[in-house]
């Protein structure tokens, strides 16, 4: 695939330490994006500045502070015009080729069909290599799709192409049209969520609705997480089961569902006693997901028809 064909959007909220390694990775990249927008959620430090000095072909949206992950990525689609889109972190380093990689497997004739494609993420943490990601998998025991390989130490493993469920934040490369064909009420990525699980969100949908994913190990970058730990990088309790929730109830197949109710969204008694950690949260999540109730029965209702739609259309299953 010829250059001209990749838009990079690029969200920070105060990312004046890790910006300019980011941008760096990117000028050095074999395969150029036609446009790259950075939209800023209202940084109050010199992000901004360092993105205009470093990278001057960005185009550079401010929006207000209180803006979450999920606006910031909607409004870069929005934005952005070309038919292949990567939201790149502004912690994630990128080894060089790894866009062109990417591009050329979603070029080859019998991946025309593929919606998105991801590569090997890795996580440092202190200065040791574990991986981040190598794609999101929906394992018949979980409710929700998973990082495939996250905290391990890969070795020789991870080292083949193939089908995954969807890309783990990271800088996947995915087609518009799945972008806009996975679009609920005008919202590409729930607004709803706080920088969690956007990535699960959508990867659900598209699973769903019948696209593929590609993993292409050949393509790595880095996910720079110095502070935290080799393992599962959460954020706070709270977003985290609110997130879940809210995924889970709008997405799940039936099956999934009602698994997934019964472990994390309402936990019982013997939870509270044997981990008040994660199920008091869940508790308190569950009440603002109350609050949402209806908006989230819409979407899953939508999210049904058009699943339903696919399957007598194109012999889809749902999982």
């Amino acid at each position: 695939m010829p250059q001209g064909k990749l838009s990079v959007i690029i969200p920070t909220r105060d990312s004046q330490v890790c910006a300019l390694e980011c941008v760096r990775t990117l000028i050095s990249q074999t395969l150029q994006p036609a446009e790259t927008v950075v939209v800023d959620c209202g940084s109050r430090d010199s992000t901004r500045e360092i993105v205009e000095e470093s990278y001057p072909e960005a185009r550079i949206l401010r929006l207000r502070r209180r803006s979450n992950l999920s606006q910031a990525l909607n409004r870069g689609i929005r934005e952005t015009s070309a038919p292949l889109v990567s939201f790149l972190f502004p912690e994630v380093k990128l080894e060089k080729g790894y866009f062109s990689k990417l591009v050329d497997a979603l070029e080859h004739p019998e991946h025309a069909e593929t919606g998105f494609a991801t590569g090997k993420i890795f996580k440092m943490f202190r200065g040791n290599d574990v991986l981040d990601s190598t794609g999101l998998v929906w394992p018949d025991a979980s409710p929700l799709p998973l990082k495939r390989g996250e905290g391990e130490h890969p070795g020789d493993r991870y080292e083949m192409q193939g089908d995954v469920i969807g890309p783990s934040r990271g800088a996947a490369v995915y087609r518009r049209a799945l972008l806009q064909d996975v679009a609920l009420f005008g919202e590409v990525f729930d607004e709803s969520l706080d920088h969690v699980l956007e990535d699960v969100d959508v990867a659900c949908r598209a699973h769903l609705f019948g696209w593929k994913g590609l993993y292409v190990p050949e393509a790595r970058a880095t996910y720079d997480v110095r502070d935290e730990g080799p393992g599962p990088t959460y954020p706070d309790a709270f977003r985290w089961a609110f997130g879940r929730q809210v995924v889970l109830l709008k997405n799940a197949p039936l099956s999934r569902l009602f698994r997934g109710l019964s472990r994390g969204v309402i936990p019982g008694p013997l939870s509270l006693l044997r981990d008040p950690g994660s199920s008091v949260p869940a508790l308190f999540a569950f009440t603002g997901v109350l609050s949402k109730l209806h908006t989230i029965r819409c979407k899953r209702q939508e999210i049904r028809k058009r699943a339903r739609m696919r399957s007598k259309a194109f012999g889809i299953s749902g999982t």
